[in-house]
């Protein structure tokens, strides 16, 4: 069960731990309780941003097909900085993307879900143009 908050008969209140099985803060106010739990999920995110953040490409690559259709995509990509202000299209380095087709607004790539420009390279199949 793991724990769980009790009010005392005082109009306190306790907590009870399964783990234990006893009484691991007793005589809290209310304002106490909401403290344990600011300072349990401020602890919780410290952690997640020291042990668990991933790179920004797990979010493209594990963003469904759908969602990249949509219009606030491209507009959440420029937000974020993955792709510049002033562009309507991102221009990976060579062999980033393996997914690249043509289509009527140039070199699509499915990885991305953009239009990006690309130019002929002697190395690889597909250059990107360069950025300003």
């Amino acid at each position: 069960m793991g724990a769980y908050w009790a009010k005392q008969p005082n109009g306190k209140y306790c907590r009870f731990s399964s783990v234990v099985d006893g009484v691991t803060h007793y005589n809290k106010t209310a304002s106490q309780v909401i403290g344990y739990y600011v300072r349990k999920a401020k602890e919780e995110a410290l952690y997640d941003l020291e042990h668990r953040v991933k790179d920004f490409d797990c979010v493209i690559e594990d963003t469904a097909d759908y969602q990249k259709d949509d219009k606030g995509w491209k507009k959440m990509l420029m937000r974020v900085g993955y792709l510049a202000e002033t562009e309507k299209t991102k221009t990976p380095t060579c062999g980033n993307c393996t997914h690249i087709g043509q289509d009527e607004f140039g070199t699509f790539c499915c990885k991305l879900g953009i239009t990006i420009i690309m130019e002929q390279c002697e190395k690889h199949e597909f250059k990107p143009t360069k950025q300003k």
